[in-house]
């Protein structure tokens, strides 16, 4: 049969349309080994970005928002996965070098344990289209941090599947809100229950 010869065969109410579907791997190891793996200790907070190293990810206002979180949970860690222009957003990191990991662009392998390992994605974008980033962290239980734009606010749902941080708009500059971000993760790492329900649901 032509696609065609099916689809007039086949009732539409059997039809489901799965935008950037994934298969479900489920991680074979858990937390606290790849935790040891990697030399982080299990009692540690662990944020993950997870992309391009560019302006349009909104990873300067992640790393602004974190140097704020570390004022109340300093031991906390940032993972950045992702190429680009790195020397540039190093800047952002002056005097909490020691709490970010930068990995660099890495297989999928070594990215579904990076997923394991965190507790929390971010993900400050400015525009995003069907984000399989985020697709991926919800599929690891990842509560998710999101800026409230275009593909990301169609995927998470506000205080049931992650928590949406709004884009200001001041003098025609778009920004994601660094407070609100920053807050956001804060509420997560003071209520575990409410993270581990946004990561579950």
């Amino acid at each position: 049969f032509t696609s065609c010869n099916i689809a007039a065969s086949v009732s539409s109410n059997k039809i489901t349309t799965i935008y950037n579907g994934l298969t479900d791997i489920v991680p074979v190891v858990g937390k606290s080994v790849l935790r040891q793996k990697y030399y982080i200790p299990l009692d540690i907070p662990v944020f993950l970005f997870v992309g391009r190293i560019d302006d349009i990810k909104g990873l300067k206002y992640a790393l602004r928002a974190f140097r704020i979180i570390l004022e109340n949970y300093p031991d906390c860690r940032f993972l950045i996965a992702g190429s680009g222009d790195f020397d540039k957003y190093l800047l952002e990191c002056k005097d909490i070098w020691m709490n970010i990991i930068w990995t660099g662009l890495v297989e999928m392998e070594k990215l579904y344990e990076l997923y394991t390992i965190a507790d929390i994605g971010v993900m400050p974008s400015f525009h995003e289209q069907c984000s399989y980033v985020a697709i991926e962290m919800m599929m690891h239980a990842l509560p998710l941090v999101v800026t409230d734009t275009s593909g990301l606010s169609e995927l998470v749902i506000d205080g049931v599947s992650g928590l949406k941080s709004p884009i200001r708009r001041i003098k025609r500059k778009r920004s994601p809100d660094v407070k609100v971000l920053s807050e956001q993760i804060i509420k997560l790492l003071d209520s575990k229950t409410f993270a581990l329900q946004l990561g579950r649901k």
